[in-house]
């Protein structure tokens, strides 16, 4: 068997070769010759062109600013009354302004982080002692800040612009301070401003926006009230400008009131004795006159106003939040979402602070910066003194509403 296998693969192969032989014999002689194709040319090599890749956009990352709260906040006490049931654990109304200060410059900080400029607070008890005082200030909390937002005794004023001066940071007095014991201190600023600066821009506005008025500065014979009246004289025009202690001059003043376009700045923090005073005039003007209080009206109570037809009531201040404001109703809004208050005067001012002094010059922190609550408006006293804020407010009341005149 293995024998015929190999014969029938032998026969198989010759086979195949015979016809293999055959079938190029016959391709060879009937082959023709085929001009061969004319040469194409060479089509030019595309050269691949290097991709230009814009230059990536580098994310601008902003220093880190510290911020130091140096705040009287009694921090030891209200621990202690955790622990001690013979500690009262009620918080006074100026420590809950301080507290709301710092929750204040919490929700500004975290504003910030969001728009690329990292902003980092820390918050330490004020003590009122000046010795420890000093230490705190070498502490590390308040030793790396770049700004610290302190309220502290004025007389410690100064030894804190010193010290923080020595450690080349800004420090920002948030109780008034004067600004004669700054006189060399150009790190420092006072958000508070001094009744004697308040009094001069308060009478200047006034003057500018009636400029052919005539100003009386009326005043009790109080001697604290006279004293402040007289700081308001710098600001007015002195040809029209009148002092008048005798109520009873009042009538005469207000009789001329057609006649001559009056002013008169009523220099009393006393209710009662203004509300007199103001229906006083009201019943014997022949006109309307305008009168201008003092910040302390803001507060009054048992005056109605819109009985007071012949008045155009104003006063001056540098702590009015428009609470029509859309900013500040947002403020508002998250204020209360997050600390379950509502917010007093100091948590605008820790907002407006900390994004007066760490917001950058970013597009973005420049729409922050326009959303204010609270302008600060900062001048150097001298050319090595401090900065005061110098933002005073003219507030008219008209219609049961507080109407911002300088908006």
């Amino acid at each position: 068997m293995m024998r015929k296998y190999r014969t029938d693969i032998g026969f198989s192969v010759m086979k195949y070769l015979f016809c293999a032989m055959a079938f190029m014999g016959m391709s060879c002689s009937t082959q023709k010759k085929v001009p061969a194709p004319a040469p194409q040319p060479t089509p030019p090599k595309t050269v691949a062109k290097d991709t230009v890749h814009a230059p990536a956009t580098k994310e601008v990352v902003h220093k880190e600013i510290k911020i130091g709260l140096l705040l009287p906040l009694d921090i030891k006490k209200h621990l202690d009354a955790l622990t001690d049931t013979s500690v009262d654990m009620g918080m006074d109304a100026y420590t809950l302004s301080q507290l709301q200060f710092a929750e204040g410059a919490m929700l500004a900080a975290d504003s910030l982080n969001m728009t690329k400029q990292m902003v980092s607070i820390k918050i330490s008890d004020a003590p009122a002692d000046s010795f420890y005082l000093s230490n705190k200030l070498y502490k590390p909390d308040m030793l790396h800040a770049d700004v610290i937002l302190a309220s502290v005794p004025a007389a410690n004023a100064a030894t804190a612009a010193r010290i923080a001066k020595l450690h080349k940071q800004k420090i920002v007095f948030t109780q008034p301070v004067s600004t004669t014991s700054l006189t060399s201190y150009d790190n420092a600023y006072l958000a508070a401003t001094s009744t004697t600066t308040q009094c001069e821009i308060a009478a200047a506005k006034l003057a500018s926006a009636m400029p052919a008025a005539h100003f009386f500065l009326f005043t009790s014979d109080n001697k604290r009230e006279q004293d402040i009246a007289v700081l308001f004289k710098p600001g007015l025009p002195a040809s029209k400008t009148y002092s008048i202690t005798n109520k009873a001059k009042l009538d005469s003043v207000a009789k001329h009131a057609l006649r001559h376009e009056q002013v008169i700045i009523m220099v009393s923090s006393d209710e009662g004795f203004v509300s007199s005073t103001l229906n006083q005039i009201n019943a014997a003007a022949d006109g309307t006159i305008t009168i201008m209080g003092l910040p302390t009206w803001e507060n009054f109570e048992s005056i109605d106003y819109s009985l007071l037809k012949n008045l155009r009531v104003i006063y001056f201040t540098t702590g009015f939040v428009n609470s029509n404001d859309e900013h500040v109703k947002d403020f508002r809004n998250k204020y209360i979402s997050r600390y379950n208050a509502e917010p007093m005067f100091a948590a605008y001012q820790g907002f407006e602070l900390v994004m007066e002094f760490a917001a950058n010059k970013t597009d973005e922190n420049r729409k922050q910066q326009k959303k204010r609550l609270l302008p600060f408006k900062f001048t150097q006293i001298d050319s090595h003194g401090c900065f005061e804020n110098q933002y005073v407010r003219l507030i008219e009341v008209k219609n049961y509403e507080l109407i911002p005149l300088d908006e």
